[in-house]
């Protein structure tokens, strides 16, 4: 009963109680946006499904329709993020975890993007995402990570990644 539009107009049907339970964001942006009811006039000559469009709410998001997909996909299933999201797409799964933390993302799904973000395979790039999203009590087990790697490695693999960590994080490192 709720669109929701991304900044990239991918339009996603969710439902409002799921929305309502996972952020408190959410819950307070459709409070506020409930679509005018037709009048009965109006009512009486529109469809079912014009009905129901009619009825529904609407929310347009800063995010992606990539970013939205992955947050509805863990509002609605939690289990986790894709793993071929995971494994290669570093920018991505930062966009999610910013928007998880935006939206108020209730903790046992923000938990989820966490644990995805730091088991990611590429130590450089958990690195990147811990520090990039705050996580301090996380840097230190990934450093340990990336000071194994090799310096080739680091530099042909990661430059991509060296690039998104923020300046104090990149210099600690």
């Amino acid at each position: 009963d709720v669109i929701v539009t991304s900044r990239d107009r991918v339009r996603f049907r969710v439902h409002s109680a799921l929305l309502k339970l996972a952020s408190p964001v959410l819950a307070q942006s459709l409070s506020e946006s409930k679509s005018p009811q037709p009048s009965p006039a109006e009512s009486s000559a529109l469809t079912d499904a014009a009905k129901s469009a009619a009825a529904s709410y609407h929310i347009v998001l800063p995010d992606s329709g990539d970013v939205l997909k992955v947050v509805f996909e863990l509002v609605y299933h939690s289990s986790g993020i894709d793993s071929d999201v995971a494994a290669h797409d570093c920018c991505l799964l930062l966009a999610v975890a910013q928007a998880a933390t935006r939206l108020s993302l209730r903790s046992h799904i923000r938990q989820v993007i966490k644990r995805c973000c730091l088991r990611d395979p590429k130590p450089l790039q958990a690195y990147m995402l811990a520090a990039s999203l705050g996580w301090k009590e996380d840097v230190r087990d990934v450093v340990a990570r990336v000071l194994s790697l090799d310096a080739e490695e680091l530099r042909v693999t990661y430059d991509p990644i060296l690039e998104r960590i923020p300046a104090r994080p990149y210099v600690h490192l």
